[in-house]
């Protein structure tokens, strides 16, 4: 179930025009991640929208968290930090912050 609300949420903030924003809210409660599909970050960022809100389930679905009563109905559609589903990146024990310039500075060392 959607409401007009969140079909507007989900347009604005998805880019999805909205006739074909209330079968993504279906498809997003049908096959989205939840908060245990998660592990590391993901989780525990869910994890906090939960304790502010402990009535409403949050599912990741298609770059946007939407957000649903316990009886599956969308009321909105928020944006997910830049961070969210993406994959942290090593160098030994340190974060690579940029990857791109960490790869290029590697091959520009390694050519000297």
């Amino acid at each position: 179930m959607t409401t007009r609300h969140s079909i507007e949420r989900a347009y604005q903030r998805t880019g999805c025009n909205r006739k074909s924003a209330a079968r993504i809210i279906e498809n997003a409660i049908e096959r989205g991640m939840t908060e245990c599909d998660f592990s590391g970050r993901e989780q525990r960022y869910l994890a906090r929208k939960t304790l502010k809100n402990p009535s409403n389930d949050y599912v990741f679905y298609n770059g946007a968290i939407y957000v649903l009563t316990p009886d599956n109905v969308c009321v909105t559609v928020l944006i997910p930090p830049r961070w969210f589903g993406k994959k942290r990146m090593y160098s030994g024990k340190t974060v690579i912050r940029n990857p791109k310039k960490a790869v290029s500075y590697n091959l520009i060392s390694t050519e000297e």
